[in-house]
């Protein structure tokens, strides 16, 4: 049946390449399309990250773009893809859901309740739920990543800074579109095609694309595999000139295993008197899995820790159980639809934008204090439904340029969950939550002179979250150990409101014609909430940021040199620990743990000397420090050498734990990327293009227990692509990602009852393989 599918799809795709290659008769993308521009000169991209559109030299942000090729040429297919592609981004995964950290603000992302801290928009509508940015990286025109809160035009959940991905809109008057088709080593396929029909002159248009992949697991144990269909549909009408409408709609699948985790040798231990276990069992690598016998080997002596401690279990309970890989699967559906309604009225522009998003997840996986994951019996699978709704107005008067706006968010979440590691933990929740936002905006730029700008911006959000659940034990366990198979053991829930008002400054100078600097100070927070326990509510994040930026074009925009300089200072740091709730229950809680600093420096450089070299440079120096992170947690679930930092114990049964003065996880000292294309001219028109590139992060932690496994080394990736690119709107390309192979963790979870166990999120290890792509 796979092997069916596979070959059903890649006929069927290059069967409408064919037809409508043959059938082309307007309105083709030529080949510099797919080859590089003939001029020596960079094009001017444009972004629309401040509800705009500009030049991305003439944003006064800290912004990184990648194009829609760029993507391709990286293949990015999901969000864990990104990690290597831009400086002071670390992307992991709890499950299917996305860990995002910029310069170390992020969200660690183990429950249903807690919030991203960096805000996916997908074409211009916020993504509800972190898991439903996963399939949607196809038919992009591209990404933009702002770096730092973005408080003011973007709101709640976006304190450490934002990625829009802003997909090829339907175009008028124009037939055509692409397929690309892919394989690689681990037995990977894609395919994906954009098809741009024209249904009224003028008037109306039509826009459909999908993707199909389908490709094995890195790791030992199937997981890391990477299986999703998505579709999306786009109708574009604009009866006058003043009036346009898009509808959209989108479909997104999630199967296989997904995300797993690698296990990271728990070395440097004295206190366990033991080898690490690379020397203990064979058969260890970087690619074995958390589920295999290395793993339950450490579980194993943890039992007989918990045996000595605290007394024998009766037969078949286990205070641990082993870990398997069987079971794990994902079965995620997404859905999304909205539309733009814009219309010009004089001077002034409205722009609507309605949205309704539905997700459904189901999923058995280990990503929560490597315990397994699922949904809860008898009460369905999690799922969300989300309304938003933003209206804007904007225009210019005068020097000045502004925008107001309003935005309304309601989100309805049913999170039935079961975390089972055995008697220490197996219970599941039945919560529901629903958020409710209301906020209104203004940002505005003056021109003081033709050299000189001031811009202000303010937003008020008023947001309120209520929570209804109950928490069962299952039977044997801490929480349930006189049956029924389930016992109810608390109910909890309540209702939290913030009203909070961010805002922004800043001031642009153009200090030469193709010269601008600015300087920035912004604010951003993250929302707080109720706990899935009987437990104090976890109040918001807060974000200061300070940026100065200069960026500029020498030789006739040939050269580009970006620099920025910034200052972060980050209050009520929510971390998720293992604590007692008020009724004594032991669980994952958030707490607001600490306050921490970020600042440094950062370059980017793009040279095109001649039309047939480009070189680009970006590097990114960023010194992190935990000025205060100090929680409590039971001393009878804290585990020796379980935790790098400083432990007391100030009440008896109570562990007090402070890591002030670690470097924020996620975030290294240095990262970047450098890359370099030259373009070989053949005679029939036809070019090719040789492009290696590297990215490279020195050491970082990629977990808050700072004990020695939790700190990844530093790493240089190496990649190549060669492409040979017709002169008749067809290319090939052969590719290589991370030729030497190397481990890259961006993300680990340690268990709170085993010292040294963590599962680690896991990088692809070398890829290769051959991509075809046609446009007509």
């Amino acid at each position: 049946m796979k092997v069916h599918f596979k070959a059903a799809t890649c006929i069927a795709s290059l069967a409408i390449a064919t037809a409508a290659y043959a059938n082309d008769t307007h309105g083709s993308t030529s080949a510099a399309a797919i080859a590089p521009q003939d001029d020596a000169a960079s094009g001017d991209i444009i972004v629309t990250a401040q509800r705009r559109e500009e030049s991305l030299q003439k944003t006064a942000l800290a912004i990184e773009v990648l194009s829609g090729e760029a993507l391709q040429s990286g293949g990015v297919k999901q969000f864990t893809d990104l990690t290597s592609m831009i400086p002071g981004v670390q992307v992991g995964s709890g499950g299917p859901a996305a860990q995002v950290y910029i310069r170390g603000v992020g969200d660690f992302g183990a429950t249903a309740v807690s919030n991203p801290a960096v805000a996916f928009n997908v074409d211009g509508v916020y993504a509800a739920r972190p898991q439903s940015v996963g399939g949607q990286f196809f038919d992009l025109a591209r990404v933009e990543v702002l770096k730092g809160p973005q408080g003011t035009l973007y709101g709640r959940n976006a304190s450490g800074g934002a990625i829009n991905l802003i997909p090829n809109r339907p175009k008028l008057n124009q037939f055509g579109g692409d397929v690309q088709l892919s394989v690689q080593n681990y037995d990977g396929y894609s395919s994906e095609v954009a098809l741009n029909i024209p249904l009224v002159d003028d008037v109306a248009a039509l826009r459909f694309s999908y993707q199909v992949v389908t490709r094995d697991g890195y790791l030992s144990d199937g997981t890391n595999d990477d299986k999703h269909q998505s579709a999306r549909l786009q109708l574009l009408v604009k009866p006058s000139d003043d009036v346009s409408v898009l509808l959209w709609g989108n479909y997104t699948h999630l199967g296989g295993k997904g995300m797993g985790q690698a296990l990271l040798d728990p070395y440097g231990n004295p206190s366990q008197n033991r080898p690490p276990v690379s020397q203990t069992l064979g058969g260890y690598d970087a690619w074995t899995s958390i589920t295999g016998s290395q793993a339950n080997y450490l579980i194993g002596l943890a039992n007989a820790r918990y045996t000595s401690l605290l007394g024998p279990l009766p037969t078949g309970v286990n205070y641990l159980n082993p870990l398997t890989s069987a079971g794990i699967y994902q079965d995620i559906d997404m859905w999304s639809i909205h539309s733009e309604i814009a219309i010009k009225l004089g001077g002034v522009n409205l722009t609507i934008i309605p949205a309704y998003q539905k997700a459904i997840l189901d999923y058995s996986i280990v990503p929560t204090f490597l315990a397994y994951t699922s949904k809860a019996p008898g009460y369905g699978t999690e799922n969300s439904k989300t309304f938003s709704l933003e209206t804007r107005l904007d225009g210019e008067l005068g020097g000045l340029n502004w925008v107001v706006g309003a935005f309304y968010y309601h989100e309805s979440q049913n999170q039935p969950s079961t975390a089972s590691a055995g008697y220490l933990l197996n219970n599941f929740h039945s919560g529901r939550q629903t958020t409710e936002a209301l906020a209104a905006f203004g940002q505005a730029t003056y021109s003081v002179t033709d050299a000189i700008r001031l811009t202000g911006g303010l937003r008020y959000t008023d947001e309120k979250k209520d929570l209804t659940g109950s928490l069962h034990g299952i039977y044997y366990s801490s929480t349930c150990m006189t049956g029924p198979l389930y016992c109810h053991v608390q109910d909890y829930g309540g209702s939290t409101s913030v009203q909070r008002v961010d805002w922004k400054a800043g001031l642009e100078v153009d200090v030469a014609p193709k010269s601008m600097a600015y300087l920035t100070v912004s604010t951003g927070f993250k929302s707080g909430g109720p706990q899935l326990a009987d437990a104090a509510p976890y109040r918001p994040e807060r974000l200061l940021a300070y940026e100065l930026g200069l960026k500029n074009e020498f030789f006739g925009n040939k050269l580009q040199v970006n620099l920025e300089a910034f200052y972060w200072d980050y209050q009520d740091h929510q971390e998720q620990i293992i604590d007692f709730d008020d009724a004594g229950v032991v669980g994952p809680l958030i707490r607001n743990a600490g306050k921490a600093k970020s600042y440094g420096g950062a370059a980017t450089i793009m040279f095109r000397p001649t039309r047939s070299d480009r070189f680009n440079f970006a590097v990114e120096y960023n010194e992190t420090k935990y000025s205060s992170f100090i929680y409590r947690t039971p001393s009878r679930f804290l585990a020796p050498g379980s935790l790098g930092c400083a432990v007391t114990t100030p009440v008896p049964g109570i562990s007090e734990v402070d890591c002030s003065g670690f470097q924020l996880a996620h975030a290294p000292k240095w990262s970047g990327s450098a890359g370099y294309t030259h373009s070989f001219h053949l005679a029939n028109g036809a070019t090719v293009d040789a492009a290696p590139n590297l990215s490279f992060a020195s050491s970082r932690w990629i977990s808050t227990s700072f004990i020695p496994n939790a700190r990844d080394a530093g790493y240089v990736l190496l990649n190549a692509d060669l492409t040979y690119s017709a002169p008749s709107n067809w290319s090939v390309s052969a590719f290589m990602r991370n030729i030497t192979n190397n481990a890259v963790y961006p993300a680990g979870i340690p268990s709170p009852y085993v010292a040294g166990l963590i599962g680690a999120n896991l990088s692809p290890p070398r890829t290769y393989g051959v991509r075809l792509n046609v446009k007509f």
